[in-house]
């Protein structure tokens, strides 16, 4: 059996890959814990339906985009705020990372859910500058 084995290169860059996403995989896995659907037991011993821990009206388990909040989100306004406005932190879909010989800062997009679709979603671009991810545009497909 012959085994392939990576370039030093192409080792590097999963290394600096990995690197780079360790600190959003360690968040978001603790921060999406799945809640139980059913409470411990009543004093009878039957069980009781648990009420769905709720954000600003919404079930936390499934939050979507409201029309409203996606025009609160502006360029410039930092990721932590836009997944308050937002009520979760949505998806990521893309990270370009930093190449600063060529002065580009690193670059991600993520995906949310919008209220009242089974297909729409709300995808916004964010650049890290001095440390913090900003907005840099936003697009809508209520579909």
């Amino acid at each position: 059996m012959h085994h392939h084995r990576p370039s030093s290169a192409r080792l590097a860059t999963a290394l600096a890959v990995a690197a780079l996403l360790a600190p959003a995989l360690a968040t978001s896995s603790a921060a999406a814990a799945p809640r139980p659907a059913v409470a411990p037991p009543s004093a009878a011993g039957e069980p009781v339906a648990a009420a769905p821990v709720l954000d600003r009206g919404r079930p936390r388990n499934k939050p979507a985009v409201t029309r409203e909040e996606y025009r609160r989100v502006r360029r410039g306004m930092s990721i932590a705020r836009v997944h308050k406005v937002f009520g979760t932190a949505g998806k990521r879909t893309g990270l370009i990372a930093a190449d600063p010989a060529a002065g580009q800062p690193a670059q991600q997009s993520r995906e949310y859910r919008v209220q009242g679709s089974k297909w729409g979603f709300v995808t916004v671009y964010y650049v890290q500058g001095s440390g913090s991810w900003v907005v840099t545009r936003k697009a809508a497909y209520w579909g």
